[in-house]
């Protein structure tokens, strides 16, 4: 997603990113189309390039979920919502005194991110791996009534098994998800789109092939679209970061993982 600006007032710091015109993944999973392989794995390996890409810059997205994974009118997928993103090895250390005050959504964390520990790229793998599974299923892998206790599911207990929800899915999607769904990152997939791939070669060539992206969607931005024939497509995103949480910026970094972007001087 491309960031035209940033400026920060006070001790707030402000994005001005790409306006996109379209909807984001949650809108698509309304539609409960669990068997659309095709689209998934294309969404997927998109996301996952894009991660990848801003991993190689040493950034960790830190909050990948649906609501991040915009789909714009053309079916492109683009990562939003850096706000929380942290530089590798900046020294800036995270101090989470508890899951509540813990960045991120808790149903897509990694368990090492549940914990405060040091992040790489393979907690954001773990958090499309997630995805990856509501869109096979509709469901997410860890679920509890309250934040106590799906901390705990996720540190210690075995995501639910994807086949008891949807019985189509391939036994070898499974055997993919439980590796990004590990509990040790390093038992997970190098990267994103290794995991993508591991994917893509465990479903059947016959369910691929035919399949469209879905849509339209309903925007949920519709609100925040700028009027009719308008050509501006910048918005101001506001992180509401406090700039003491880095001791690197990166806000100079961010494009990284949108190719051909670049962050003005």
């Amino acid at each position: 997603m491309a960031v035209h600006d940033f400026f920060s007032g006070g001790d707030q710091a402000y994005i001005v990113m790409e306006y996109v015109r379209g909807a984001n993944l949650d809108a698509l999973l309304a539609m409960g189309d669990t068997s659309n392989y095709a689209q998934s794995l294309r969404i997927l390996r998109e996301a996952a390039s894009a991660l990848d890409a801003a991993h190689l810059a040493g950034i960790v997205h830190r909050d990948v979920k649906p609501g991040n994974i915009l789909l714009d009118d053309a079916g492109r997928v683009k990562i939003a919502d850096f706000g929380i993103a942290r530089v590798s090895g900046s020294g800036a250390t995270q101090t989470a005194a508890s899951i509540r005050s813990t960045a991120g959504t808790l149903g897509h964390m990694s368990p090492e991110q549940v914990r405060g520990d040091k992040l790489d790229g393979r907690s954001d793998q773990f958090a499309l791996a997630v995805v990856a599974y509501q869109l096979f299923t509709g469901q997410l892998p860890f679920q509890a009534e309250t934040w106590i206790a799906l901390s705990y599911k996720i540190l210690n207990a075995e995501p639910i098994a994807a086949r008891t929800i949807n019985p189509n899915l391939p036994e070898t999607v499974e055997a993919a998800l439980g590796m990004a769904l590990n509990k040790n990152a390093l038992e997970r997939f190098p990267t994103c789109s290794a995991f993508v791939e591991a994917l893509t070669t465990a479903i059947p060539v016959e369910l691929v092939e035919g399949a469209t992206l879905a849509g339209p969607f309903p925007d949920p931005r519709a609100r925040m679209r700028a009027p009719a024939g308008d050509s501006i497509t910048a918005q101001i995103s506001f992180s509401f970061l406090s700039k003491a949480r880095y001791s690197t910026p990166i806000w100079g970094t961010i494009s990284a993982s949108t190719a051909g972007n670049t962050v003005p001087d």
